[in-house]
């Protein structure tokens, strides 16, 4: 953001000509605005939430993952609610070795696959949300070594 000379000469004065207290308040003044979902996807992170709609015995979650070449992993997990991160995290074989896990995974689809996908499960884009925020044991760890399904057959299940 591009700052004029009055306004630079406003705070420089009111901080006493330091540069340091004037940088630091105008940034407290023009904040920068968090990136917006998209931007996040295509920069390469991850994004997450979890669904309601899905099914009442089963805390489902959608997973979207870049790969970096402008395409997604796009994946619908869903797990018994014990699963969390917070009392399973590096465990999630438990996870993922319980028969009533499944995943669905597409990929590799672009953004508007994306869309088109979240659209499906009447989720918005802007209501994804960093995986760290996210409470589950499968959303927050790398599985795709699990993620054949010839190793875990169950998962693909419908």
């Amino acid at each position: 953001m591009a700052i004029s000379q009055e306004s630079t000469e406003t705070y420089l004065d009111a901080a006493d000509y330091d540069t340091e207290l004037a940088s630091r308040r105008w940034r407290s003044d023009n904040p920068t605005p968090p990136p917006s979902n998209r931007d996040v996807l295509v920069a390469g992170g991850e994004l997450a939430i979890e669904i309601t709609n899905v099914s009442p015995s089963l805390s489902t979650f959608v997973h979207i993952i870049p790969d970096g070449r402008g395409t997604f992993d796009f994946r619908v997990i869903a797990h018994h609610p014990k699963y969390t991160e917070q009392h399973y995290g590096l465990d999630y074989d438990y996870a993922i070795l319980d028969t009533t896990t499944r995943i669905s995974r597409f990929n590799p689809i672009d953004l508007d696959g994306v869309l088109d996908r979240l659209q499906s499960l009447n989720v918005e884009l802007d209501d994804l949300a960093p995986t760290d925020s996210i409470d589950s044991c499968l959303v927050n760890t790398t599985i795709d070594y699990y993620l054949v399904p010839d190793r875990h057959p169950h998962l693909w299940q419908v």
